[in-house]
């Protein structure tokens, strides 16, 4: 579903980055589809959040769709430290 989506985005004009598990079915179907991929650790929550802000200022993200507890609650924690304070919608 991850990887349709953004295919879909990706050929409508959209800049899509899409950010899992290196290795996992996603990351090679992303790689396929050549569209760019950020490996992502979602071992512990800290380090995770710290890896989505460097990648959402670098990257310079507008929108985040995300999909698993990991990252709903590393992007959780970065609103309560307001780090995503007019960055996101």
């Amino acid at each position: 579903m991850i990887a349709s989506l953004s295919r879909e985005l990706a050929g409508r004009g959209h800049r899509v980055v899409v950010g899992c598990r290196a290795g996992t079915m996603l990351a090679r179907m992303v790689r396929d589809a050549r569209l760019p991929h950020a490996a992502l650790d979602f071992g512990r929550l800290a380090p995770l959040a710290r890896e989505l802000d460097a990648l959402m200022t670098r990257e310079h993200v507008d929108v985040v769709n995300s999909h698993g507890t990991g990252d709903r609650r590393a992007l959780t924690w970065l609103r309560w430290r307001r780090r995503l304070d007019g960055r996101l919608s």
